[in-house]
């Protein structure tokens, strides 16, 4: 699953099947995250933690990867994924639909 604001530039459903067979919990670590892998039981386990545990740390937000515990190797799919940010000249709703079109 990937947060709305990305779109997938080539990444294919038999590079997911690797990962799905990698680890049941993975998620990018570039902050913030935009793509994760979990199963229906990690799900739940991560609603809990981001429930119950601390989610910043000194005055800074933690990483969603740090929360969670998980170190993944999600590098290799990232360039296949664009993850629209806003600039100065255009909002993040323009530049997705720039990159859709």
């Amino acid at each position: 699953m990937s947060d709305y604001d990305v779109a997938n530039l080539g990444f294919k459903p038999d590079q997911a099947e690797e990962y799905e067979k990698e680890a049941t919990l993975q998620i990018n670590e570039v902050v913030p995250a935009y793509v994760f892998y979990a199963t229906q039981d990690h799900c739940a386990n991560a609603i809990k933690k981001f429930i119950n545990d601390d989610l910043i740390e000194g005055e800074s937000v933690l990483a969603e990867a740090h929360i969670l515990g998980v170190r993944s190797e999600l590098y290799p799919i990232l360039p296949l994924l664009h993850h629209a940010k806003s600039t100065g000249e255009e909002k993040r709703s323009d530049v997705m639909k720039n990159v859709c079109t």
